[in-house]
């Protein structure tokens, strides 16, 4: 696995988009961490962990409208529920 070149990308992926990529590429992690703790595979837990703040706030930032905060706050419960 190659998580030390993937995981700094898709921060840097998610810092540059839109509101709309950046919650995209938050399911995305949504996906591989549940997979990969289904599979014990905590080295992408851990890869993905360091940059999760970051990424939660830099997409909050960006959201604008009611909208986009009610579609990140979902996701945030499914996580804080898993």
């Amino acid at each position: 696995r190659r998580l030390d070149q993937i995981v700094p990308v898709w921060l840097a992926t998610l810092k540059d988009g839109a509101f709309a990529t950046q919650l995209t590429l938050l399911y995305l992690a949504n996906d591989a961490l549940q997979n990969a703790l289904k599979k014990g595979q905590k080295d992408v837990v851990e890869a993905f962990a360091p940059v999760m703040a970051e990424a939660w706030t830099v997409t909050a930032a960006r959201g604008t409208t009611e909208a986009d905060m009610k579609a990140l706050t979902r996701l945030f419960v499914v996580w804080k529920d898993r």
